[in-house]
């Protein structure tokens, strides 16, 4: 898996909205966005966005 490129979408990944989403991305290679394709996003993931960034 190359490091900050999704495996779904190829696109770059920027940061997460939980911490949950994060792992999730160490388990499947999935951007934040095609998490939400997949699992759906939450109303309150999407009321309040806290990023997780890399650093």
């Amino acid at each position: 898996m190359k490091k900050h490129i999704c495996m779904t979408c190829s696109g770059k990944v920027e940061g997460f909205d939980s911490e949950l989403s994060q792992k999730e991305f160490l388990i499947s290679g999935m951007c934040q966005k095609c998490q939400d394709g997949i699992f759906g996003a939450s109303e309150e993931d999407s009321e309040e966005i806290c990023m997780i960034s890399f650093g």
